[in-house]
């Protein structure tokens, strides 16, 4: 009878550890070929979505002005002068344009990938919040389509564009990878937080909290390169944050309740 007592302790020790608050919002760490596939199948429907929207410039670029009038309101407006500035410094607007087109993509797989592999833990959670980020955002792209200031805000330059970065000055370059009229939420600002997050909580280091440049320069990226108004910025990162609380993913991570476990005993 104690050994069947010892072993249920146990087992409800394991299970009330792995079960953290928004728990019913996230699903558990697949094998890696799975999670591949569900990222990829992601990417199709989002593909899918934009070839079956219809032409919405019109509805886009009248979205947009709302958008530049709340700020113009909030006298938060500051994308004009940004842009201007960035422009003015060929070496700095092709930096940024590479910074734009590549690590949006690049990073966030990275650290998930980490995530996943060193984390296991933590993974449902962090996972979870970041897919249903991204599918919020893809519903807002379609029912509220917003143009980005390089298409809605007179006088602004399209970094990308102007410095032919990654091509996008051609028909068949990396401007024709991204949707033209989701600007609101930014999910480079989205998923550049998420990022900073899933690193301070599974990384034990203590320069972790360093990873909060990484949204910051996002942000000022994306402003300065004409592709997000600073409401969209604020919309990605709520967005962000909020999906990271209803997945639970800002509770006691596996690697510090790992440590104060034994310190508990020794007490």
């Amino acid at each position: 009878m104690t050994s069947l007592l010892t072993q249920f302790t146990a087992v409800s020790s394991t299970t009330s550890r792995q079960s953290t608050p928004g728990s019913r919002f996230s699903w558990r760490r697949l094998p890696w070929w799975i999670e591949l596939a569900t990222i990829i199948t992601g990417y199709v429907a989002y593909e899918v979505l934009r070839a079956v929207s219809p032409t919405r410039a019109g509805s886009a670029l009248g979205n947009a002005a709302s958008v530049l009038h709340v700020e113009r309101w909030m006298h938060i407006d500051i994308e004009l002068h940004l842009n201007h500035a960035l422009s003015a410094h060929p070496l700095l607007g092709s930096a940024a344009g590479l910074y734009y087109g590549i690590l949006h993509f690049a990073v966030t797989p990275i650290v998930l990938g980490y995530v996943w592999w060193r984390r296991p833990v933590d993974y449902p959670r962090l996972r979870s919040a970041l897919v249903l980020m991204s599918f919020t955002a893809l519903l807002v792209f379609w029912a509220w389509p917003v143009a980005p200031p390089r298409f809605a805000l007179p006088g602004a330059v399209d970094t990308l564009i102007t410095r032919n970065v990654l091509g996008a000055g051609s028909a068949h370059g990396v401007s024709g990878l991204v949707d033209a009229y989701a600007a609101m939420p930014s999910l480079h600002v989205g998923w550049a937080v998420w990022c900073a997050v899933a690193i301070v909580v599974t990384v034990r280091s203590r320069w972790r909290y360093l990873a909060w440049l990484y949204p910051i320069a996002t942000t000022i990226v994306v402003l300065a390169t004409a592709n997000h108004y600073i409401l969209d910025a604020v919309a990605g990162a709520a967005l962000s944050l909020g999906m990271l609380a209803v997945t639970g993913s800002f509770a006691q991570p596996a690697w510090v309740q790992s440590e104060v476990r034994p310190l508990a005993k020794a007490a």
